[in-house]
């Protein structure tokens, strides 16, 4: 994370960012501390004690910055969010660039969510997991899918474009349901969909029916 993202991270959250470098690089620990914690007990208990010795910053350092676990927790996830948009977005903004088919722009544009998605669930599911007890972190989760639902219409129309073709929003957006829905189900994201998934597909062929079933209702 950037020293900008940590401030604007912070600010959402409600706790004012460290400003000397010393403060930045221990809260930075602490924030690594907290990820590696929640990430390897997918969203279960953890107390400020383990945060502080994982992190080799002290209990009251950390106390001098949040009030308790629940901000603690609400300010990483803030920032690791900040980090996963603004990823999916320059991603997104590249992808289907290419002077190919719209097909073929379809499919990347698909491919590059699809991995993202993938890559970032590790850090995404255990928030998801304690987003069902904390309505501010369900509530950031949700923002945070609403932009990347935003972007990924966005990329669809733009491609499109560039075909001198036009869909509906309603369409891409569905499109943009296809998708998620599927990966959602496929991805252990820590919801209960996951455990009702009775076929499981390698990650190629996957994406290859998620392409296919997408193309099919655009009717490209």
């Amino acid at each position: 994370m950037t020293v900008r993202q940590v401030e604007n991270a912070a600010a959402r959250a409600g706790v004012t960012a460290p400003k000397q470098d010393r403060s930045r690089r221990s809260f930075e620990q602490v924030r690594r501390a907290v990820v590696e914690i929640v990430t390897e007990r997918a969203g279960g208990p953890f107390s400020i004690a383990e945060v502080s010795k994982r992190a080799g910053v002290s209990v009251g350092s950390i106390y001098g910055r949040v009030s308790g676990k629940a901000e603690l927790l609400r300010v990483v996830q803030a920032e690791e969010y900040d980090g996963v948009d603004e990823d999916l977005q320059q991603k997104l903004a590249a992808a289907g660039s290419s002077d190919a088919s719209l097909d073929a722009q379809v499919r990347d544009v698909i491919r590059v969510f699809a991995t993202a998605l993938r890559d970032s669930a590790p850090v995404l599911t255990p928030f998801f997991v304690l987003s069902m007890n904390d309505e501010v972190l369900r509530e950031r989760g949700l923002r945070s899918a609403a932009a990347n639902q935003d972007q990924f219409v966005r990329a669809l129309a733009r491609v499109a474009a560039a075909h001198e073709r036009e869909f509906a929003a309603s369409d891409l957006t569905w499109t943009h349901e296809i998708v998620f829905s599927t990966l959602a189900r496929h991805i252990d994201f820590g919801s209960a969909t996951s455990s009702f998934v009775q076929e499981t597909y390698d990650w190629p062929e996957l994406l290859e029916r998620i392409c296919a079933t997408a193309l099919r209702y655009l009717n490209i």
